[in-house]
């Protein structure tokens, strides 16, 4: 846990055996780590519409870089949707100058 001076407000040994009371085997659950929690916080912000830009900032990246290029790739909705959109914008018949 942290303190509002951004300590640890327990010790690592402490916080260790915090998280095993807690852990997922004692609940019958695959394990996960927090980290993995963070990845899934930003893909769900994707998911939801989130820009890269919001993404970063919450995860406290100083670039755009790495959550584009790890996030993005798991989602196929959005690439759908980004291809879709221009599908719809490209004429679907043949206009002849001059003909209506």
């Amino acid at each position: 846990m942290v303190k509002v001076d951004g300590s640890l407000g327990l010790s690592s040994v402490l916080a260790g055996q915090l998280l095993e009371g807690l852990s997922a085997r004692k609940a019958g659950l695959p394990p996960i780590r927090l980290h993995d929690l963070r990845h899934c916080a930003a893909t769900l912000a994707y998911a939801a519409g989130a820009d890269t830009k919001m993404v970063s900032t919450m995860l406290r990246h100083s670039s755009t870089n790495l959550p584009e290029n790890t996030y993005t790739t798991v989602l196929p909705e959005p690439a759908h949707a980004a291809a879709e959109a221009s599908v719809a914008i490209v004429p679907r018949t043949l206009r002849i100058p001059g003909e209506r």
